[in-house]
This record gives C-alpha cells, sequence and structure tokens, in this order.
C-alpha cells in the first residue's frame, strides 16, 4: 500500500514538473539614471498546468520587493558571491532553456561622454537583442515584438530602459537552468581550487 501511495505521489510530481508552465509578466518596467538610479515595475507570474489551467498566481512590485525577507537574503548572497558563469555559458544554457516569449517591447535611451562608444554600443545592443529574438520567437508578428534604441548625443552618461514583456517556460526548463548553472559555477569553482593547489605545489 505505501509503495503504491509512493508511486501515485511519485507520478503526479513527474505530471506537475513536466506539464507545468511558468508565465511571467513585466509590465511597466522602467529603469532610468535620470537624475540619479531609480527603478520601477509590475511583475505578475502564474503557475499553469499544461499551459492553461491556472493553479495560481501572485503579483510583484517596487514595494512588495522591498519588504520581501527571502528577496533581500538572496541579494545579500548575491552581492556577496559572484555567479562564477561566463557569458558564452549563460547564453548557451538560457538557449538549450526553450524560454517561449510572447511578447516584447522594449525603448532604450543610451548615452555616454564619448559619442564614439555611444554609438558602438547602441549597435552592439541593437545586434544582441536581434540574434536573441531571432532564436527564441517562434512566428513574428511585429505587435508582438519591437524594439528601439535611441542614442544621446549629449556626452553624458544616460540610460533609460522602458519594457513590457511576456514570458513563458516550462518548470522543467527553469529547474534545468538551475541546475546547468548550479553546475557550470561548481566547475569553475573546482578548477579555481586545482589552479591554486597546482600552484602551491609547484614550490616544493
Amino acid at each position: 500500500m505505501i509503495l503504491v501511495l509512493f508511486l501515485f505521489a511519485l507520478l503526479i510530481l513527474i505530471t506537475f514538473i513536466f506539464f507545468t508552465y511558468i508565465k511571467a509578466e513585466f509590465a511597466d518596467v522602467y529603469i532610468s539614471n535620470i537624475p540619479t538610479f531609480h527603478y520601477e515595475f509590475k511583475i505578475k507570474i502564474g503557475v499553469y498546468l499544461f499551459g492553461k489551467i491556472k493553479i495560481f498566481s501572485f503579483n510583484l512590485n517596487k514595494e512588495k520587493l522591498r519588504k520581501s525577507k527571502l528577496i533581500n537574503k538572496m541579494e545579500t548572497k548575491m552581492k556577496e558571491e559572484k555567479l562564477g558563469v561566463s557569458l558564452r555559458d549563460s547564453i548557451k544554457i538560457l538557449k538549450d532553456a526553450k524560454f517561449n516569449l510572447q511578447k516584447f517591447h522594449a525603448q532604450i535611451n543610451l548615452g555616454t561622454e564619448d559619442v564614439i562608444i555611444t554609438s558602438a554600443l547602441v549597435g552592439f545592443i541593437s545586434s544582441i537583442i536581434g540574434i536573441i529574438l531571432g532564436r527564441v520567437i517562434k512566428h513574428y508578428d511585429d505587435k508582438k515584438y519591437k524594439y528601439i534604441i535611441l542614442p544621446n548625443y549629449t556626452k553624458k552618461n544616460i540610460f533609460e530602459m522602458r519594457l513590457n514583456c511576456i514570458i513563458n517556460a516550462k518548470l522543467v526548463h527553469i529547474i534545468y537552468v538551475i541546475y546547468m548553472f548550479s553546475k557550470k559555477r561548481s566547475e569553475k569553482e573546482y578548477e579555481r581550487t586545482s589552479n591554486r593547489r597546482t600552484y602551491d605545489y609547484s614550490y616544493e
């Protein structure tokens, strides 16, 4: 009887992991350093079985985030410890995760003290966004996906971004991302430890 209950619970867990979708809606995200750094956002996160049956959802905003003890602990931990994963590895992990970008509206106003650097950054960011969208979008719709990068040539360090997007992903893919980042970080930590040991022994 216990074995049957265990197998039944295991079946439910596997079903939940493989057929549960997490939908995150980022609305009215605004980040700026004008005149000083500040930000605003609204996030709605929903959990859906088979992508259609809502299990539960919750909302996050700036005030709730500030009051969240869990977020504060995570922020403190991130400050104390580096991610330890290269940009190339990060892009590969996120690419393999198969996230579904259902909507992406972005407007960025960017400027530096050097007009050449400003132009180069605008081109670089536009290219990166274009590559990412090309990989994650299955069917292009100009009403759902649009972005503009505006250069600011006032010779000041300026950054201003407005963002609205919807991301949908399977729970199993999110678990995969967390696992792969943890694995890569462990590998980096092991490599650094091994290098230190080799360096220490070289004097013997």
